[in-house]
């Protein structure tokens, strides 16, 4: 569709390379910004939208139990499935299907989305539908990489690539509160999340240039990682990783 910044190719390489991640570092600090606001709604159906391959839902899963359901287009899409049975040891329910043209006649108690609508030129159209999918009084729980400002500077340098499927002009607290007001929703949580933190690199290309990229990249990520993140606060705006927001429907 127009707004796509990716396709459904795109994800079946990136998605089929990508290892499940561990409950620490960047990671952690993103599950620990929304845990204590879903505490409410354990063993209730959650939806996650652009769910493959689960990372995120599987290591949320293991701190509170739901009822786990996932929409997908990806030709990966299994892996949500794979993924949420494997890690958490949960059974769960996949839609293979473009969220846009996602009908059910049952809401969720909660919809949530982890790094899915940057890439669409118009994200408000994609929120639009965790708005559409959410029952009355449930949650909505959407987070974002934030690519702007440091963030910015190592993508550009080392993982342009990716960079160019990103809609970075929406990567703001902006765009989350002007939803909430035109939806009337309470807004629980919006705020830059997490330590300073970079990850990806761009392989592609000829072998020499991008071994030298990734040995650059890599030099900065044990700086920066190992170092820097055990040392400057935390969820500043100049280099956190993440955008959280949290909301609830009413």
């Amino acid at each position: 569709m127009g707004s796509d910044l990716t396709s459904p190719d795109y994800w079946q390489q990136r998605q089929s390379k990508l290892k499940a991640p561990k409950d620490k570092g960047a990671m952690k600090d993103l599950l620990d910004s929304v845990e204590p606001l879903l505490r409410e709604y354990k063993g209730q159906r959650w939806l996650e939208l652009g769910c493959s391959p689960g990372h995120f839902s599987s290591l949320l899963y293991r701190r509170i139990p739901f009822k786990p359901f996932g929409v997908d287009f990806s030709p990966e899409a299994q892996l949500y499935v794979n993924t949420m049975a494997q890690h958490a040891g949960a059974h769960a329910t996949l839609f293979q299907a473009d969220l846009r043209d996602f009908a059910t006649t049952e809401l969720y108690d909660v919809v949530m989305s982890f790094g899915l609508i940057e890439h669409f030129s118009n994200p408000a159209e994609i929120l639009e539908h965790h708005y559409r999918l959410c029952r009355k009084g449930g949650l909505l729980v959407v987070s974002i990489p934030h690519l702007r400002f440091l963030q910015w500077t190592y993508h550009f340098l080392f993982d342009r690539k990716d960079l160019a499927v990103h809609n970075v002009a929406m990567m703001n607290l902006r765009t989350f509160q002007t939803f909430s007001q035109v939806k009337n929703m309470e807004t629980i949580l919006l705020r830059h999340v997490g330590r300073i933190n970079f990850w990806n690199v761009d392989e592609s290309g000829p072998r020499a240039i991008a071994l030298l990229r990734k040995v650059a990249s890599l030099a900065i990520r044990v700086l920066v990682n190992l170092i820097l993140t055990n040392v400057l606060p935390g969820d500043k705006k100049i280099y956190a990783p993440w955008i959280v927001f949290v909301a609830r429907k009413v």
